[in-house]
């Protein structure tokens, strides 16, 4: 089964992304306390990154880019030797996914447990789709071969990752909003 489909993942992630929007402006509104005035850039940011993936599936942005590098493989006989070159690929992005990870953390370390959690959750998705991306159907037929609660495995753990970034969102929607609740705008 491939539900969500592409499109209910693409309206997820727009939703989502509306909502670190409204944290943003929560976190920026009233002038909160300290530890929360630049927060609003952190969101505003993760909004950011989930309205590109949004688009990049609805525009098929992975097709458009990888027809014309398939067809530059084929031409140049580097189509039959592709899979050292995926698979280093793939081993810098889970690298370069888990460094984002730790300076993420590293440069969190001073905010609440929400902001760090949804960092990883996005880095998590970002990681995801890109190893997806560049490995093409090598990943793709192990992705969608099984399934996990009747979801392909591939559709499960991406709408994991925006479930996952989505409910961090929410917590610290809730966390502002009992603060601001117990302490008023200052």
């Amino acid at each position: 089964m491939n539900y969500p489909t592409p499109a209910v993942r693409s309206v997820a992630y727009v939703l989502v992304a509306a909502l670190c929007v409204i944290i943003a402006y929560t976190r920026n509104a009233g002038r909160p306390h300290p530890p929360l005035v630049t927060q609003w850039r952190f969101w505003l940011a993760n909004a950011a990154i989930l309205l590109a993936l949004a688009l990049i599936r609805e525009l098929q942005f992975t097709h458009i880019i990888g027809g014309p590098v398939r067809d530059y493989a084929h031409d140049h006989n580097l189509y039959d030797n592709r899979r050292p070159f995926q698979e280093l690929a793939v081993v810098v992005i889970v690298l370069g996914g888990v460094v984002v990870g730790a300076i993420g953390a590293w440069y969190l370390r001073a905010y609440r447990w929400w902001e760090l959690l949804t960092m990883l959750g996005v880095v998590y998705v970002l990681s995801f789709l890109a190893i997806r991306a560049v490995s093409l159907h090598n990943i793709d037929q192990v992705l969608f071969r099984d399934s996990i609660a009747g979801l392909h495995v591939g559709v499960f753990l991406e709408s994991a990752g925006i479930v996952f970034v989505a409910l961090m969102a929410l917590g610290a929607y809730a966390d502002v909003r009992s603060y601001q609740a117990a302490h008023g705008p200052q």
